[in-house]
């Protein structure tokens, strides 16, 4: 078995389970930050469509 840099160990289970782990979180994150900026927008559409002015 090598051990140098150059040689890097495959990922064990364990270490990839908490990297999918990891990426399913910040997959989430996103879409959670998107369906705000969806709804934000949507929410600045209709005001326009009223004309109503700050």
């Amino acid at each position: 078995m090598n051990t140098s840099p150059s040689h890097p160990q495959p990922p064990t289970p364990s270490s990839r389970a908490a990297a999918n782990e990891l990426q399913m979180r910040n997959w989430l994150r996103l879409r959670r930050e998107l369906t705000e900026l969806h709804a934000r927008l949507e929410y600045l559409k209709l005001m326009v469509t009223l004309g109503v002015s700050r």
